[in-house]
């Protein structure tokens, strides 16, 4: 004998669901175009601070989340590629813009620093303003760039999966056969 759910308790549940699977696809979307980087036609980087001229505000192994904008002001921390044909050309600096403007050349200092930088970056050199930090991230990123670590991870997803319960290993329940389907 067959158990039939009740068909309103069953559309319910798959309206839950569904409603659910849409939520979730549209966090997943959201959060995509949050996080969508630029070398992907987004409009957020990601850069390890590797230096002391930013802190107390970022420290070395920090990851900084950078988003770009049209234009920059006094007071934003940004990072920068150094201009072509100076000395350390097309390394990226994170530093605050302290003067200047993106026509003729931002002034930038760094936070723990006393003196301007050298260089005078323009709106197109600044990649964008750090939106926020996400504290030792760049040393995870660094641990998990080495080719044993990323063999490690992937091996131990591998293995997670396999072993996850699925919930259809439910035991079955065995239908009687009757004498008369046997002889038959």
């Amino acid at each position: 004998m067959t158990v039939v759910n009740p068909p309103a308790a069953v559309s319910g549940r798959s309206r839950a669901r569904a409603v659910f699977a849409v939520l979730q696809l549209l966090a997943l979307v959201g959060l995509s175009l949050v996080i969508w980087p630029t070398s992907l036609g987004g409009r957020v980087s990601y850069v390890a601070v590797d230096g002391i001229s930013m802190e107390p505000t970022y420290h070395v192994g920090d990851i900084a989340v950078v988003r770009s904008h049209d234009s920059y002001r006094v007071g934003d921390p940004v990072v920068y590629r150094i201009p072509d044909g100076e000395f350390g050309a097309g390394a990226y600096v994170i530093h605050r813009i302290v003067g200047g403007d993106g026509r003729r050349g931002f002034t930038t200092r760094g936070d723990n620093k006393p003196l301007d930088d050298p260089w005078h970056p323009r709106t197109g050199d600044v990649v964008g303003t750090v939106a926020f930090s996400v504290p030792h991230a760049g040393r995870w990123f660094a641990y998990l760039a080495r080719p044993v670590n990323v063999g490690i991870l992937c091996a131990s997803i591998t293995v997670a999966c396999l072993m996850w319960p699925t919930g259809t290993d439910k035991p079955r329940r065995r239908r009687r056969v009757s004498a008369a389907e046997v002889e038959s």
